[in-house]
């Protein structure tokens, strides 16, 4: 009879001190398969938390820790936040590609929905773009991996919706989109209109996006799309590329008021600006698809 592995003789010990993991023990909200650990983040709706996978720890997994994706406590009786996040890991679950996040499994544990998916080390464009003196990157690099999750989003029938610094992880060598909460089906009408999530947002009175990433034609009230993604995302890579939002984080409707427009950064070149200048256009009908961006960077 083979042996019995005690997961905890595999794991080191710092990782299930109760500083590295203040979310161990009985103010955890989980027992059983996962361990909780420290919080990764935080929605309206959801919180993100490091843990590890006791199941993998067991059968000798070297990697055991994932992430957790799981409902904040006043969401999780709710139904429509329930299928809300279900429907997140379905959609999210076969966009295998190695700059997209990778999703595994939906579990109900305690009576609370969750869905664990990779650990990403490194951190967001966000806190990169917010660091005093940020670790040098290949810039470029990271836009093309940016463009080149979105042409495979968009290929296999989804527009993400959320597209900005905060959803966009630097990992060492990669680059990789996250959060696909408010993400919906395309083309248009292969999904109901009224979503969970967009029954939720208007509930709570939120608009379903953020203002500085937003393109003009979602400000006026469209519902979200493949040419609202590229806006998105050229204003993601604009800021990534330059450190500066291009229209100096003004809404896409204040941008046009004052007929701003973006200069080329410098280490572009000008076969690449053409595409990203376009993708930033207020015009959905002039922005490039993301395949076109991914080919030219």
């Amino acid at each position: 009879m083979e042996p019995v592995v005690n997961f905890i003789d595999l794991i080191p010990m710092d990782h299930l001190s109760t500083k590295a993991w203040p979310g161990l023990g009985p103010d955890s909200g989980l027992s059983g398969r996962f361990l909780l650990g420290p919080s990764l983040g935080q929605g309206a709706m959801c919180q993100v938390f490091e843990a590890i996978d006791q199941s993998r720890a067991q059968w000798g997994d070297a990697q055991p820790k994932v992430a957790i994706k799981k409902l904040l406590p006043e969401f999780q009786e709710n139904p429509q936040a329930r299928l809300a996040l279900a429907q997140e890991f379905f959609k999210a679950r076969d966009l295998l590609h190695p700059n997209v996040v990778r999703v595994y499994d939906l579990h109900q544990q305690d009576g609370q929905l969750m869905f664990t998916m990779e650990l990403l080390s490194g951190q967001t464009l966000r806190d990169y773009l917010s660091a005093r003196s940020p670790r040098p990157i290949d810039k470029l690099k990271a836009a093309a991996h940016l463009f080149q999750a979105l042409a495979h989003i968009h290929q296999k029938g989804l527009a993400h919706a959320d597209l900005k610094p905060g959803n966009l992880f630097l990992c060492p060598g990669r680059t990789v989109i996250f959060d696909f909460n408010l993400s919906v089906v395309w083309p248009a009408g292969q999904e109901k209109a009224s979503s969970p999530i967009q029954a939720l947002l208007k509930a709570k009175s939120l608009p379903g996006y953020t203002m500085a990433y937003a393109s003009l034609e979602r400000l006026q009230g469209a519902r979200p799309s493949l040419a609202d993604d590229i806006f998105a995302a050229s204003l993601t890579a604009y800021e990534l590329l330059t450190g500066n939002h291009p229209f100096s984080r003004l809404p896409a409707d204040q941008a046009q008021q004052k007929g701003l427009s973006p200069k080329r950064p410098a280490q572009l070149a000008r076969r690449p600006w053409k595409y990203l200048l376009a993708g930033l256009s207020l015009k959905p009908d002039q922005r490039p698809q993301a395949s076109e961006l991914s080919r030219v960077f």
